[in-house]
């Protein structure tokens, strides 16, 4: 054993003192470690108490997952040249993990103190994964600033690969769904849901996180404040919402060919739009997403193209056409997410609307798209495809590498009758809607996956 491993390992010895201290209890300082890692080391404590086990259970490590990669995730990715890969071999429950690229791009994370942070968080999970007596399948080593950090993985057993927790389903209790469209996640972390029934053709259903039916807003018409979320154009499912930080949200009005503007306590602020192919018009606007820097992002279907406003409905541009568009989705980059209906694509476009990459991977396979209606990206840069034709939802990495799937024709727990929307909470709940009902899950992914590479 060489001085640099010795050293590791007695890092990583006084780290498990330092746990094993504060589990029992213990308010004790430590002038060995780093102040950072201290930090990270009771965020980690404090997750594990909200779940109240002795150790990290799979759900908890899960979370833990995410926490440290939310920490360590670099804020930007140098874009490298796109390479063809292979096809996945099916496992024999159907579905793989890792194995499906529809394309890949190289992207390298960059040096400095988020490359210190994430081999800190790093070892600090291996001390809570191993410390704890959960079984590490491969020993953590430390790496330069400048390469991806890959997390220890954990036994199968605890966390299999591509396991989704089922929480819950609702068909919308005494007013059943009819033809449910687009998902929007308020600051409270309610679910908002476009709904459309031949007496009100324009509604939200509200849910809150655990699945109630709080209420039905609705107010049909083509009034200030009132929504179509008829079909138009081709004969699909439509009305979308899309929330900014404050509060104060956006909703694709389809039907009457426009974007209404709501504050936090839902009082008409203002619209833009009007029938027509010009600058600033609609013909189908089929979703819409707001950046972290107020950007409005329309897909329109007929058109086929994404404009981009600003908050005050002012065009700031727009993309080519890319063909029959659906879910329209911004990632922490403000790189821009869409799907291409009928060409069964995904694009992935910068915050101008210049195109980045494209997965033009279409099937039935794991890992291949078919008719992908919606798009949502979570807090660590996962990508959750909803596909019409296939019944199912899939989760990539933004490299393309296909993480889970679930989804099968039907109306039971984890099954799908032509799936339409799809909304990630930051809680990492997953929620998926369908024609006539709405789904909730959680994706518990191995902790060894690495995000970074």
């Amino acid at each position: 054993m060489n001085e640099g491993e010795h050293g590791t390992l007695a890092g990583q010895e006084h780290l498990a003192r330092y746990w094993d201290a504060l589990t029992q209890g213990a308010g004790q300082e430590s002038v060995d470690l780093d102040p950072a890692l201290v930090a990270a080391v009771h965020r980690f404590h404090a997750l594990n108490a909200q779940h109240q086990a002795p150790g990290p259970d799979a759900i908890f490590v899960s979370h833990l997952q995410e926490d440290l990669m939310a920490t360590a995730r670099p804020a930007g990715f140098a874009r490298g040249p796109l390479v063809p890969t292979r096809k996945p071999e099916a496992a024999p429950n159907g579905w793989v993990m890792g194995g499906s690229r529809p394309w890949s791009a190289h992207r390298l994370p960059p040096a400095g103190r988020r490359g210190i942070m994430a081999q800190l968080a790093t070892a600090a999970l291996l001390v809570l994964t191993v410390g704890t007596g959960l079984v590490a399948s491969r020993a953590w080593s430390p790496r330069g600033d400048d390469a991806g950090v890959p997390l220890p993985a954990i036994n199968d057993e605890l966390v299999p690969a591509g396991e989704f927790e089922f929480l819950w389903q609702s068909d919308g209790g005494g007013e059943p769904l009819d033809a449910t469209g687009g998902l929007g996640i308020d600051p409270e972390g309610n679910l908002w849901l476009a709904n459309a029934t031949a007496n009100s053709p324009g509604e939200f259903r509200i849910f809150a996180p655990d699945g109630a039916a709080l209420e039905t807003w609705s107010g049909s018409g083509g009034d200030e404040g009132q929504f179509d979320f008829s079909a138009v154009g081709w004969q699909g499912i439509y009305g979308d919402i899309a929330f900014d930080t404050d509060g104060t949200f956006y909703v694709a009005d389809t039907g009457n060919h426009r974007v209404q503007k709501f504050g936090p306590d839902r009082d008409f602020l203002m619209s833009w739009g009007g029938n027509g192919d010009g600058e600033g018009q609609f013909m189908a606007p089929a979703s819409i997403a707001v950046s972290t820097d107020g950007r409005v992002y329309v897909s329109d279907q007929t058109r086929g193209d994404i404009q981009i406003f600003d908050t005050e409905g002012q065009l700031l541009g727009a993309t080519g056409r890319l063909g029959m568009v659906g879910g329209v989705a911004v990632d922490e980059d403000r790189d821009i997410w869409v799907t291409v209906m009928e060409e069964d694509q995904i694009h992935q476009l910068s915050a101008a609307g210049e195109p980045i990459a494209v997965w033009d991977n279409g099937g039935a396979d794991p890992g291949q798209i078919r008719f992908p209606t919606d798009v949502a990206i979570d807090a660590l840069g996962r990508v959750y495809v909803v596909e019409w034709d296939n019944n199912r939802l899939e989760v990539f990495s933004q490299d393309g590498t296909f993480l889970a799937g679930i989804g099968s024709f039907g109306s039971g727990p984890g099954q799908f009758n032509v799936p339409w929307g799809v909304a990630v909470a930051a809680d990492g709940t997953v929620y998926v809607s369908d024609r006539n009902s709405i789904q909730a899950f959680r994706v518990l992914l191995p902790t060894g996956y690495a995000l970074m590479s």
